[in-house]
């Protein structure tokens, strides 16, 4: 009997031991998988940024500069080298990588192969883990068709003027930058004062011969619309408005800059006419009324965006037709359907009363697009702010 326990116990540690073998396996396996699967996830983390980086710079130089395919190759391979590089004590390595582009959309899609060597991977028959990552890009830079309404009246005479030439140069200089590469922004200003001079396209406005461009609103059922001249011509009921005089939508830097230089004050403040042309400036009913390098984008249009500035220091005094209501309910109707047609209104008092700061506010398209200058400085920097968020509304990616 003691023999057979004997027996017995020899077998038992023997069961243990092969027991505690497959244990020990078992527990060295899943330390080596565990290893490998925080290298692998730390290789394809890194490899995804660096995919996304080459996949971005190469979609915004297809959108901007329409450069070459042989070109955008390199240039995200060098995105995407660059990247990698950064990581310090990297494993794995690259087998392939390859791009493909999609002018169509300005689409970009990249792909690399990673091979990372297992820790314990030939126990298992896997000496390497092997996939496909890839990342895509849509850079969607929007071209912008800004109007912007400038009070030119009377109460902007002496340094006020000064300041907005400025400020408006200020903004200009941002919107139409191309320094990080080419775009179709353009602007276009529409000066008020008593009426709004049309200058040289003051008659097809009206349909009537003038002896100055003093253009002024119309009646009936577009009062408040942006319908066409040729369906609804404007009126003409004063021989007072601003010398400076209307210009349509251009991408040139200088020429903008220019003709902010020569705005010149003096008159009323018929305000309901500047909100009224910087939307005629950049409405696309108006496409054919304006020279073709002019001529703004349709609403639908998904790579541009509209907006105006609505700027004034003074309370809305001055309108012509009694039927449309005075200029400051005028000044309301109009910002309510620029809004519903799709534009961003951004607005600017400039030392202004409280009257005039209530319109201001209720016709931007949300507070923080209102901007109660109470100084140059403050205007200057209002209209830089805006500018900013104007080239960050654009970039869709």
């Amino acid at each position: 009997m003691i023999g057979l326990f004997g027996r017995f116990g020899k077998d038992a540690r023997g069961s243990i031991a092969t027991i505690f073998g497959l244990t020990v396996f078992v527990l060295l396996a899943s330390s080596g998988i565990a290893i490998d699967f925080s290298r692998i996830n730390r290789l394809t983390t890194r490899v995804n940024a660096s995919l996304d980086a080459a996949a971005l710079a190469a979609a915004r130089e297809l959108r901007l500069s329409g450069t070459p395919d042989g070109e955008l190759r390199a240039l995200a391979e060098s995105y995407f080298d660059a990247n990698l590089r950064q990581v310090t004590n990297m494993e794995g390595r690259i087998d392939r990588f390859s791009i493909v582009i999609n002018r169509e959309k300005s689409a970009i899609t990249v792909s690399a192969d990673v091979v990372l060597p297992t820790t314990i991977g030939s126990v298992f028959n896997l000496g390497e883990y092997r996939t496909t990552l890839s990342a895509s890009s849509i850079y969607s830079a929007r071209d912008i068709e800004l109007g912007m309404m400038l009070d030119v009246s009377g109460s902007m005479a002496g340094s006020k003027i000064q300041s907005l030439r400025d400020a408006a140069k200020d903004l200009t200089q941002i919107v139409l930058d191309d320094t990080h590469g080419p775009s179709m922004n353009k602007i276009a200003i529409a000066p008020y004062s008593s009426a709004v001079n049309a200058g040289t396209y003051a008659e097809s406005a009206t349909g009537v011969r003038l002896s100055n461009g003093c253009v002024t609103e119309r009646t009936g059922a577009q009062a408040f619309t942006d319908a066409d001249p040729v369906s609804a011509p404007l009126k003409r009921k004063t021989s007072l408005c601003t010398r400076s005089t209307i210009f349509p939508l251009s991408n040139d830097l200088t020429a903008v800059k220019s003709k902010i230089d020569t705005l010149i004050d003096g008159g009323a403040t018929a305000g309901h006419l500047g909100i009224a042309w910087a939307w005629y400036l950049i409405s696309p009913k108006w496409a054919s009324f304006w020279p073709s390098a002019s001529a703004p984008r349709t609403y639908d249009d998904r790579e541009a965006m509209k907006a105006v500035i609505i700027m004034t220091d003074g309370e809305f005094n001055t309108s012509y037709e009694k039927s449309n209501g005075d200029s400051a309910q005028q000044s309301l109707k109009l910002c309510a359907n620029i809004k519903s047609s799709g534009i961003t209104v951004f607005s600017v008092g400039f030392e202004a009363p409280n009257a005039a700061l209530t319109i201001l506010n209720q016709c931007a398209s949300k507070s923080s697009y209102f901007f109660d200058a109470r100084n140059s400085a403050e205007l200057r920097d209002a209209f830089r702010r805006i500018a900013n968020e104007l080239t960050g509304l654009r970039l869709t990616m």
